[in-house]
C-alpha cells in the first residue's frame, strides 16, 4: 500500500495531542507505562497498528491521518514499519534499537545493569560457578546483559561460562531436544551452579532440564529470570526469581521525552538508558552456595538477624574454630568480610524501606540494624554516595501513578543494534 506523506499537524489552542502507536509487536508493560503518561498529557493515542499489522490487514486507516508524535518500537519482526514512520515529519521516539541507522531518539533498557544485577543476587548467594544461558535469537539483547554479568562475577573472583541454544542449527537423527541437552550440560557442569536466563521464558528452560536431570532447584542450580514476568515466575515448576527490567517505566519515559521534543525542547544526542529495578527473589535462588559449613552457618546467622545489632564476634561466636580463620574462610568463600555481609544486608534492607515506605530515616535505621541514623548515614555516604533521605528523593520520585523513578543515564550503547 503507497501512503502519503502527511504534513505535520497543526494544533490549536486547547487541541489534544494525538499520538500514533507503531510498535512492531505488543509489549504490554511499556503499553502500561505510555497509557500512564498519556493520561496525565491528555494524549489522543491510536494503538490500531497493534491490533490490524499482526494478521496482515489493510492499513489504510493511516492515510491522509495527522499525527502530533510517534511512540515506535522498530524490530526487525515488522521491518515494514520504518516505511511509515517516514511517511510522516513529525517527532519519533524508538523505544527499541534494530536499526541503529535510523537516527531517532532512543529510550532503551539498561541491559549492561541488568547483567550486573543478576551477578551480585548470585555472588551474594555464595555461588563462584556461574552460568549465562541465552538463545541465539536473543544475542543483541543477551551480549550486552551477559558483559554486565561477567564484569561483576569475575570482579568478585567467580568462574563465568556461557551456553547458548542456536534454533538455526540443522535437525539431524538423534539430536537431543533442548531440554535434553541443556539437561546433560547442567549434569557435567561444577555444583553448586548459579544460572542467569536472558529472560524468564529462558531461565525456566533451566529449571525445567535441571529437575529432568535429577538435580535440585536451587540447592544444586540457582536459576535467575529477567523482566519478573508473572505469567512465567509464579507458574514455574519452582517460583523464578527474576530482575524486573523497568519496561513498564521504559514506556513512560519514552512516553516523557516525547512530549518534551515535541514541546521543542531538542532530543539526546544518545540513548537514555532505563536502569533496572530490584530482584524479585524467589524460590529458585533461595540458597545459600558454600561448601564449607562453617561459612554456611556464618551467612545464615546474618541472614536471620542482620536486623540486630550484630558484630563480627555474635557471627563467630558457638563456632568451633577461631575468628581468624572463619574470617579468612569466610573472605575466601565469599569474596567479602564477615563484616561487609553483615552491612550489605543491612544496606539493602534499608534501601528497600526508603523506596518502599515514608518511614523516618531513623526508625528504618533502627529496623535495619543501623542503630540511629548517623551510623546509617555514615554508611550510606561511603557506599552509595548519598544521604539515606538524598537517596530516598533522587530514586523514590514517582512517575506515572507510581512508577518507581530512577535515574536516567544516556550513553552510546556498545552495540548499538541491542535493544
Amino acid at each position: 500500500m503507497s501512503l502519503p506523506s502527511a504534513p505535520p499537524r497543526l494544533r490549536g489552542p486547547g487541541t489534544k495531542r494525538r499520538i500514533l502507536l507503531a510498535m512492531g509487536f505488543a509489549s504490554h508493560l511499556r503499553q502500561a507505562g505510555i497509557t500512564h503518561f498519556a493520561r496525565e498529557a491528555g494524549w489522543i493515542v491510536d494503538s490500531r497498528l497493534l491490533a490490524f499489522h499482526a494478521a496482515g490487514l489493510d492499513r489504510e486507516f493511516v492515510r491522509g491521518a495527522r499525527y502530533d508524535g510517534i511512540l515506535a518500537l522498530c524490530s526487525r519482526a515488522s521491518p515494514w514499519m520504518r516505511r511509515l514512520i517516514k511517511r510522516f515529519h513529525v517527532p519519533v521516539v524508538d523505544m527499541w534499537a534494530d536499526y541503529p541507522s535510523d537516527k531517532y531518539p532512543r529510550v532503551l533498557l539498561d541491559h549492561a545493569a541488568i547483567g550486573r544485577l543478576a551477578a551480585e543476587h548470585l555472588v551474594a548467594r555464595g555461588f563462584r560457578e556461574l552460568l549465562f544461558y541465552t538463545h541465539a535469537i536473543e544475542r543483541r539483547i543477551a551480549r550486552q546483559r551477559e558483559r554486565g554479568f561477567r564484569e561483576v562475577a569475575e570482579a568478585a573472583g567467580a568462574r563465568v561460562q556461557s551456553l547458548t541454544w542456536d534454533h538455526s542449527a540443522p535437525p539431524a537423527r538423534g539430536r537431543p531436544t533442548r531440554t535434553e541437552w541443556l539437561g546433560r550440560w547442567l549434569a557435567a557442569a561444577p555444583l553448586p551452579l548459579g544460572v542467569m536466563g536472558s529472560n524468564d521464558y529462558i531461565a525456566c528452560e533451566v529449571i525445567e532440564a535441571a529437575q529432568a536431570a535429577g538435580l535440585h532447584v536451587p540447592r544444586q542450580v540457582a536459576v535467575l529470570g529477567v523482566d519478573n514476568d508473572p505469567l512465567v515466575t509464579e507458574l514455574a515448576p519452582v517460583p523464578l526469581s527474576s530482575i524486573d527490567s523497568a519496561r513498564e517505566r521504559a514506556g513512560y519515559e519514552a512516553a516523557a521525552l516525547l512530549e518534551r521534543i515535541m514541546r521543542g525542547e531538542p532530543p539526546p544526542a544518545r540513548p537514555v538508558l532505563v536502569p533496572p529495578g530490584r530482584v524479585v527473589s524467589r524460590r529458585s535462588t533461595d540458597a545459600l552456595a558454600v561448601r564449607n559449613p562453617d561459612v554456611a552457618a556464618a551467612l545464615q546467622h546474618i541472614q536471620e538477624h542482620f536486623r540486630q545489632p550484630i558484630t563480627v564476634g555474635d557471627v563467630v561466636s558457638g563456632r568451633n574454630v577461631s575468628r581468624r580463620h572463619l574470617q579468612d574462610t569466610f573472605r575466601a568463600d565469599t569474596g567479602r568480610t564477615i563484616s561487609q555481609a553483615i552491612t550489605s544486608h543491612r544496606l539493602d534492607y534499608a534501601q528497600r524501606m526508603l523506596l518502599a515506605t515514608r518511614a523516618k530515616v531513623e526508625l528504618i535505621a533502627h529496623q535495619s540494624g543501623f542503630g540511629t541514623g548517623e551510623n546509617m548515614c555514615k554508611v550510606f555516604r561511603r557506599l552509595v554516595g548519598l544521604t539515606p533521605q538524598a537517596y530516598r528523593e533522587k530514586y523514590s520520585r514517582t512517575v506515572a501513578g507510581g512508577l518507581p523513578s530512577t535515574p536516567l543515564s544516556a550513553s552510546t550503547l556498545t552495540g548499538a543494534d541491542d535493544a
